[in-house]
């Protein structure tokens, strides 16, 4: 639609027009007035369905950090100059959308960076996004935003020996404990998220491990666990006791960077090191009071040290090798 004085006129169709005017006066004195105008077809914007790539779902952050940034971006639409994305949420939905401190943000590229931190609640929000040409607004695309929970999984390592460990959830407060009748294992450590248990004997051993914990969007005690398999091992404690610590022997230092000293009472014994898989990296016999093992080779990480007399494990050490 264009203005000429107080004329509007609306074309529906794009093209080239011929606009002629005449003054309001005689004819023998006035000339008509001819003007050409071209009237140019609107962007086409959006025509790809569900456009907006990105993801829809907002993974809580725990405690509220922020944290989780999703990039998202539109085909670019022909003719605009900018794209104005827009963060709505419900009050109270605990979805804090952010394009870097405001919840609205002008580009000149179809695409941006979100950041997001979600403590609570379960209704969410939309994501807006709106090409802008030299005529103004050509289109718009919207699509909804959810929040989802963070994985509540325990996810477990290989054998390491006769043991094995797990890492819970994110959280704090951890809780850790073997439910019901089972005998054959022990909570060798628990140290926060992680926890390692033992078998207590050299045969196949099965059952559940649990941990309570605070975590969630809105840090409530939870509960999860994780069924266990520890496969037959050859050895068993010497001591017979529930920690192979407690033997008069000593590894150091640790962590070590180039050897590892195993000082040993006396008699024969062997030495073997293995990584968290469960794979042997070192194995070395001795009969000394000292025996040196070089890890100088080794990639840094944390591994397993057991030394054993015969068909006995004597000792278990977890060891860091840090160059």
């Amino acid at each position: 639609m264009i203005s000429l004085g107080e004329l509007f006129i609306t074309f529906k169709q794009p093209g080239t027009y011929k606009i002629s005017t005449k003054p309001y006066c005689d004819v023998s004195t006035c000339t008509n007035t001819e003007r050409e105008i071209t009237v140019l077809a609107p962007n086409t914007v959006f025509t790809v369905a569900n456009s907006i790539s990105g993801s829809r779902f907002i993974e809580c952050t725990f405690g509220g950090t922020a944290g989780n940034n999703i990039t998202y971006a539109v085909p670019a639409v022909s003719g605009a100059t900018s794209y104005r994305w827009t963060i709505n949420t419900t009050s109270g939905s605990g979805l804090n959308g952010l394009f870097g401190g405001s919840s609205t943000l002008v580009t000149t590229e179809p695409n941006a960076t979100a950041t997001y931190k979600s403590v609570s609640g379960y209704t969410q929000g939309t994501l807006r996004v709106d090409a802008f040409g030299p005529c103004g607004a050509t289109g718009s695309r919207t699509f909804d935003l959810a929040r989802t929970e963070p994985s509540s999984s325990v996810t477990q390592s290989g054998n390491v020996g006769c043991s094995r460990c797990f890492t819970a959830p994110n959280g704090t407060n951890y809780s850790w404990s073997l439910p019901g009748n089972q005998p054959n294992v022990y909570i060798e450590s628990a140290n926060g998220q992680t926890a390692c248990i033992r078998s207590r004997v050299s045969s196949g051993v099965s059952g559940y491990l649990q941990v309570a914990y605070n975590g969630g969007c809105a840090g409530a005690r939870l509960s999860t666990g994780t069924s266990y398999y520890i496969s037959p091992c050859s050895g068993r404690l010497a001591s017979g006791k529930n920690s192979p610590e407690t033997v008069a022997e000593t590894v150091s230092p640790n962590p070590a960077n180039d050897l590892v000293t195993v000082t040993h009472p006396s008699g024969a014994y062997e030495v073997t090191l293995t990584d968290m898989l469960g794979k042997p990296v070192h194995r070395q016999a001795s009969t000394s009071h000292e025996c040196l093992i070089k890890v100088d080779r080794l990639p840094g990480g944390l591994y397993i040290l057991q030394v054993r007399v015969g068909d006995l494990v004597h000792s278990q050490h977890r060891i860091v090798v840090a160059h």
